[in-house]
């Protein structure tokens, strides 16, 4: 059984949430979409799909599904359907340490690293999101930013929203394996952190960004000093230089994350490593909610239908 997650120490709020996913209750209305539907891309009177492995998905390129058949077109395909986070984890389990050791940064030790996801009906590598238009057929330019910038995700909220973002951090754990984690997540040493926050609206309180990150303890310690603040303002404050190597960009559904944003789905997410010193610092994963339209306006393009 999963323990209860209890909240991140260091000035975090001092009121639980009641979206701690540990102890969730859900809507009374049940999610108003499911996941796995079809998507189809609008190209004026004509519409399109692409059905790989029973799951249909935008056409990588917006191109005709005769248009598909070439090599480097299914190849491009090919690796956009590939999914880094549900095929065998390489490297070795966390190493186990003593609980007195990670005491001052530790929440809820457990061998679950439950966490959320989304059930991809798009997705692609950040190469090819890069070519060939194939993201401005797909989404917005602020929304491009929001997902495929090196920039930080907080800054780029607060200068595109002019709002204050703060940090709710529901759920920091040691995990004692990497199963179900972004495979990247091997190339850190252990022990594992897993860290769970959603960023919100600091006058609203409504979640924006849910995000979860993956950290050496020791690593974590030293860079992480002011739990309760964004990776990013810890990381300013130490002056650290930074590469953000994004890894993976994904459409989909998630019902847990409908419930917590109070936004239908589908959502944009991408997961990417923080890189200092050459070596990897963390892996962090975001979900952005449909809620951001209000700000940044409409996610998708007017031709655009999922």
């Amino acid at each position: 059984m999963t323990p209860q997650a209890t909240r991140c120490p260091t000035n975090a709020r001092a009121q639980p949430r009641s979206h701690i996913f540990a102890a969730r209750q859900p809507r009374d209305d049940p999610p108003r979409r499911k996941a796995g539907r079809k998507v189809r891309l609008r190209r004026g009177s004509k519409e399109s799909s692409v059905r790989v492995g029973g799951r249909s998905s935008i056409p990588e390129d917006g191109r005709s599904q005769g248009a598909l058949q070439s090599n480097d077109s299914q190849e491009r395909l090919q690796e956009m359907l590939t999914d880094p986070l549900s095929g065998a984890v390489t490297g070795a389990a966390s190493a186990v340490t003593s609980s007195s050791e990670l005491d001052d940064i530790l929440i809820a030790e457990s061998p679950d690293c439950t966490w959320n996801r989304v059930n991809p009906i798009w997705e692609a590598s950040e190469s090819v999101s890069m070519s060939s238009g194939i993201m401005k057929a797909l989404v917005t330019p602020s929304w491009r930013v929001l997902l495929l910038s090196d920039g930080s995700v907080t800054r780029h909220l607060q200068l595109m929203t002019d709002i204050s973002v703060k940090v709710d951090c529901f759920d920091q754990r040691e995990i004692k394996g990497l199963q179900g984690v972004p495979e990247s997540v091997s190339l850190i040493p252990g022990p594992h952190i897993q860290r769970q926050v959603y960023l919100l609206n600091s006058v609203t309180q409504q979640p924006l960004v849910y995000a979860v990150s993956w950290w050496s303890a020791p690593e974590m310690k030293e860079y992480m000093q002011e739990m309760s603040q964004p990776i990013w303002v810890n990381l300013a404050a130490r002056k650290a230089e930074l590469f953000r190597e994004v890894q993976r960009v994904y459409l989909g559904n998630s019902p847990e994350l409908e419930a917590q944003f109070d936004s239908e789905g589908p959502f944009w997410a991408r997961h990417y490593i923080f890189w200092h010193e050459g070596r990897p610092l963390t892996v962090i994963y975001e979900v952005f909610s449909n809620a951001l339209e209000e700000y940044l306006g409409a996610s998708r393009p007017d031709t655009q239908s999922w």
